[in-house]
């Protein structure tokens, strides 16, 4: 336990430069504007999506994306259009589409989605700030699911390798776990809760988007870190709702609202606006 206790509070120090100053980064300066991951180009079977968006304008084409996977071809994203959101899932035949009612704009708002592509007539379920969402124009994939090997782009639509849908706004926190998170789990995420505090063994991404440094660092449990290259994207002043360091000493908890058991975090930094 002491060990535990000493690796704790070595990596809140270490992780206290971040915190102090952490913020978010504004995209939409210029319509290249994006966070481009190197390396995490896995599918999981499961998989829950999860990021702080702050919305000033409909972006790019009046389609601004928040993270979209693929180069050439998509296999996932999650865009705004002039009236909803969407979040597709690519497949052979028809791709799977589904929709929510935006929410408010100028405000920050957690998003989460979770899916199951085991099944092509599985639906997606969409929370915005930890509340499930009524889905609309749902249309399910047909063919085979997409698995490609391309990475994420956070912040923008690569067609080709060409940027031309940037999020317009700024964006924060983008995590991606290879389960389902559980109701408790998304709670506290939009209450605020670090992902690094929830299921750490299967948070397979993680890109706090800090806007400190030239290259933005991935702080997952995966042994390869996707290094987020930077274009554009600045650092914006106003923050998230959200704790940048929630450390339990190595614990993860499963459900935060009702588990008691693990030990409680050192480090508050960033408060609600």
């Amino acid at each position: 336990m002491m060990k535990k206790i000493l690796a704790g509070i070595l990596l809140a120090l270490l992780c206290l430069h971040d915190a102090a100053i952490q913020a978010a980064r504004t995209f939409g300066g210029a319509s290249t504007d994006r966070i481009a991951l190197s390396t995490y180009v896995t599918n999981h079977a499961t998989t829950t999506w999860s990021i702080w968006s702050y919305r000033t304008g409909d972006g790019g084409g009046s389609f601004g994306r928040m993270w979209f996977k693929g180069s050439t071809a998509f296999d996932g994203r999650l865009y705004t259009t002039t009236t909803k959101y969407f979040f597709d899932r690519e497949s052979s035949t028809s791709d799977g589409t589904w929709s929510i009612t935006r929410p408010s704009a100028s405000v920050w708002h957690h998003i989460l989605v979770t899916y199951d592509s085991g099944a092509l007539g599985n639906d997606p379920a969409i929370y915005l700030d930890g509340t499930s969402q009524t889905l609309q124009d749902n249309t399910n994939p047909t063919g085979t699911i997409s698995n490609n090997s391309e990475a994420y782009t956070i912040g923008n639509f690569l067609n080709g390798g060409s940027p031309s849908q940037n999020w317009a706004g700024s964006l924060s926190e983008f995590a991606v776990w290879d389960v389902i998170l559980n109701q408790g789990e998304i709670t506290a995420l939009a209450r605020g809760i670090s992902p690094m505090n929830i299921r750490l063994a299967n948070l397979k991404c993680f890109i706090p988007i800090t806007g400190i440094h030239t290259t933005e660092p991935d702080y997952s449990s995966a042994t390869t870190k996707s290094i987020g290259t930077v274009t554009g994207a600045t650092l914006t002043a106003h923050n998230p709702p959200v704790q940048s360091v929630f450390w339990n000493f190595g614990e993860s908890q499963n459900d935060v609202t009702s588990d008691t058991s693990a030990v409680p975090f050192i480090f508050l930094h960033r408060r609600r606006n």
